[in-house]
C-alpha cells in the first residue's frame, strides 16, 4: 500500500529567529517559515512577506501534486 505524506509547514514571527536560545533553535530546525509583522518593523516595507508566502504556496502545491498522483 502506498502511503501519502502530508506536508506540514510551520510559521512563526520573524522576531523569534536568530537568537541563541533553545526555542529559536527548535523553530529554525523544524523548517519554520518566518512571518514578518508590520508592528515589529519601523518601515512597513521591511515587513514584506512575499518570500514567506511563496514558500507556503510552493509546499501547498507540492502536497496537492502528491494527492493527484
Amino acid at each position: 500500500m502506498l502511503q501519502r505524506r502530508n506536508m506540514l509547514r510551520l510559521t512563526a514571527k520573524a522576531t523569534q529567529f536568530g537568537h541563541k536560545t533553545f526555542t529559536s533553535w527548535l523553530i529554525e530546525s523544524a523548517g519554520t517559515v518566518a512571518i514578518k509583522r508590520r508592528k515589529d518593523y519601523a518601515q512597513k516595507e521591511d515587513a514584506e512577506n512575499s518570500d514567506a508566502m511563496s514558500k507556503l504556496v510552493e509546499v501547498r502545491l507540492e502536497s496537492a501534486n502528491e494527492w493527484l498522483k
